[in-house]
């Protein structure tokens, strides 16, 4: 697994939440255009794919059989309790060989309009398109 990059499906999952606690005002998600599942050797997990009982597949035909519903949820606890099933199939991944070439960065997503600015300056021309979208966040 250490030679793809992992993308989630649905970015505000449990590793999201996570890594913002840590990681505030330094995290950004990069949104990706989907035809990159079309690359040559792609894969795909039912799951979080660190996980050792995380169902892996390369066929696009088996991953329109992913529970969907549960992928894209907006929470993972039920009642006020941890559904780690549930935590764990919003972690589903699509994970791909090597890198992720910059035409297919569609937008980066930033939590606030100062974040937004930073990361602009950082990057200078590299990417074209950034957002301010703190519904992507916690």
């Amino acid at each position: 697994m250490h030679d793809y990059v992992p993308l989630y499906f649905n970015p505000r999952n449990a590793m999201l939440y996570q890594r913002q606690k840590d990681f505030s005002s330094e995290l950004v998600i990069l949104e990706i255009d989907k035809k990159i599942i079309l690359n040559d050797y792609t894969l795909f997990s039912k799951g979080n794919a660190a996980r050792s009982d995380c169902k892996i597949e390369a066929s696009l035909l088996k991953v329109k059989d992913f529970p969907w519903e549960s992928i894209y949820a907006n929470t993972w606890s039920n009642n006020g309790e941890v559904d780690e099933a549930q935590k764990t199939i919003m972690m589903s991944e699509c994970l791909i060989r090597d890198h992720i070439p910059p035409e297919y960065i569609l937008h980066v997503h930033c939590r606030n309009d100062e974040i937004n600015q930073t990361v602009r300056y950082q990057t200078g021309s590299q990417l074209k398109s950034f957002r301010t979208s703190p519904e992507w966040f916690f």
